[in-house]
């Protein structure tokens, strides 16, 4: 910091020019408020400094497994070959690789204990219904069993605590009941 205030006052200060103006200048284009708002930055950078390849990891599998996805069912609509690989690959990229992330992401957004339990709680069963998916239309073992777990789950576990917790802040009241009528909706 130090290094590029004496460069910035190099440049601005004229042979005969105020020393304390132009310093006091160059030190408040480093913050908007106060200086202090450096170290701040700084130590959110150093803490955070995996989120933003996380983030970007996370929105390319998101569109590479809907992509997937849905050149698979175009594929299986039209009884060509490479269908279940495109099903299965944009599934599973979509359950192990993206909504892992997701949950990553949204847990270190999250300040209260219950939403990040909430968030954890609402990954594993979207993982789990998409799994369930994916092996219902393999014909795989076990996709009942993951269904009804999953929906178990969001019904008697998710919903309930999404429901209490996000009926008690005003801000969130009726997106809280929205939602929670597109997961019954989804769920029936």
């Amino acid at each position: 910091l130090l290094d590029h205030i004496c460069c910035i006052i190099e440049q601005k200060l004229e042979a005969n020019g105020d020393f304390e103006q132009c310093y006091s200048e160059t030190i408040r284009s480093f913050f908007k408020k106060e200086l202090r708002e450096i170290e701040t930055e700084t130590k959110l950078l150093l803490n955070n400094k995996n989120y933003y390849k996380m983030k970007k990891i996370m929105i390319v599998s998101g569109i590479v497994s809907a992509l997937l996805l849905t050149i698979g069912i175009i594929l299986k609509f039209l009884h060509l070959p490479g269908a279940a690989i495109g099903i299965v690959t944009g599934i599973a990229g979509f359950s192990l690789v993206f909504l892992p992330l997701m949950f990553a992401l949204k847990v270190k957004e999250k300040k209260n204990v219950t939403d990040k339990i909430l968030a954890g709680v609402g990954a594993i069963v979207a993982i789990l219904i998409s799994m369930s998916v994916m092996f219902k239309l393999q014909h795989w073992p076990f996709a009942n069993m993951m269904a009804i777990a999953s929906v178990g789950i969001l019904l008697l576990v998710y919903l309930p605590v999404n429901l209490i917790t996000g009926i008690r802040n005003p801000e969130t009241k009726v997106n809280t009941i929205v939602s929670s009528l597109v997961i019954i909706l989804g769920s029936g």
